[in-house]
């Protein structure tokens, strides 16, 4: 079982309120340019963090009264991937309303959503299971590994549900085989007990929580959401 010890939400989020604050006294005289200018600043902030190819949507007219207001009313943030203190996350959207600044160091934000997936790769590093034992059939976790269980070293390959238990990703096996056969109960409680997964999302900023999970191509989808998170660097 392994632990992630940051947030690759965090690590994305906080960033963002940073360069808002840092630019919410520009005295910019077209709306236009102001989303920019901002826009890009924000953007060279991420690629800073371990973002790549990240963009920044700044909505919501006139964006020259929110700067003044320090008060963003949408703030749209993707990346391709994100990757910072050895955590991994592609395919990132990030979606925040009601973005206010707290001085020059925290940020307090009305409502947050989006997603990101997480690749096997990174979840069978975290969790010590070899290269390769993880990956998606259909709307369930392929499930595939040798193992050493009642003292016998056996390949075990089946389908895994993957559900949500507070900040932790579960995946749990349900039909497997071994050797490419049933097995009695005694070695498939001992084969089960190897193969459950636990990935755990630590770090996420106050107010926001992993919502939903899901196997696709290549990985975990995981949708967050909050209402009234508080971002701090």
């Amino acid at each position: 079982m392994g632990l992630v010890r940051r947030s690759c939400l965090g690590a994305l989020l906080v960033p963002v309120v940073a360069a808002l604050v840092a630019l919410a006294l520009l005295t910019l005289a077209v709306d236009r340019s102001a989303t920019w200018v901002v826009g890009r600043a924000v953007e060279s902030s991420l690629k800073d963090e371990g973002a790549r190819a990240p963009h920044v949507h700044l909505r919501g007219f006139p964006f020259l009264t929110q700067l003044v207001h320090r008060d963003f009313s949408h703030v749209e943030v993707t990346a391709r991937a994100i990757r910072r203190d050895g955590l991994v996350g592609n395919d990132v959207v990030v979606e925040m309303w009601g973005v206010r600044p707290d001085g020059s160091r925290a940020a307090d934000v009305d409502r947050v959503q989006g997603h990101l997936t997480v690749p096997y790769s990174e979840v069978e590093q975290r969790t010590g299971q070899p290269a390769g034992s993880l990956s998606t059939d259909g709307s369930r976790v392929r499930l595939t590994r040798t193992l050493t269980a009642l003292g016998r070293r056996v390949t075990v390959s089946g389908e895994g549900t993957v559900r949500v238990s507070g900040s932790r990703l579960v995946v749990t096996p349900t039909a497997v085989t071994v050797d490419g056969a049933a097995a009695g109960a005694a070695l498939l409680s001992s084969v089960r007990r190897q193969l459950a997964t636990t990935y755990a999302i630590e770090g996420l900023p106050a107010g926001l929580r992993v919502s939903a999970v899901s196997p696709v191509a290549g990985g975990l989808l995981v949708d967050f959401t909050g209402r009234d998170a508080r971002l701090e660097r």
